[in-house]
């Protein structure tokens, strides 16, 4: 780690106004599995290497940690042939206590 960075992590989290309160939607409020029009997403996605160069994630090590899959859903896609490029489709409805 002393000369380059292993992996990049991001992520996302919502919470209602108490604990007792349903869960607000995380995104726009739909799956990621219902994908563009539906879903929010990221697109292009390229991280900063220590040259100050932005570079494209590797698509082989690229993946997506969900803790609740009836929550809120992401997955990811490397696509060279749209002006997506590395992009993830995320969210979920909230309304969950």
């Amino acid at each position: 780690m002393k000369d380059q960075c292993n992996y990049a992590l991001w992520g996302g989290y919502v919470q209602g106004p108490t604990v007792s309160s349903d869960s607000p939607q995380m995104g726009s409020g739909h799956f990621a599995s219902e994908g563009l029009g539906k879903a929010a997403f990221v697109r292009n996605i390229e991280i900063l290497n220590k040259e100050n160069k932005y570079v494209i994630p590797d698509d082989k090590k690229f993946g997506h940690v969900t803790t609740n899959l009836s929550k809120y859903t992401a997955k990811g896609y490397v696509d060279g042939h749209s002006h997506f490029g590395v992009h993830t489709y995320y969210g979920g409805p909230g309304g969950f206590v």
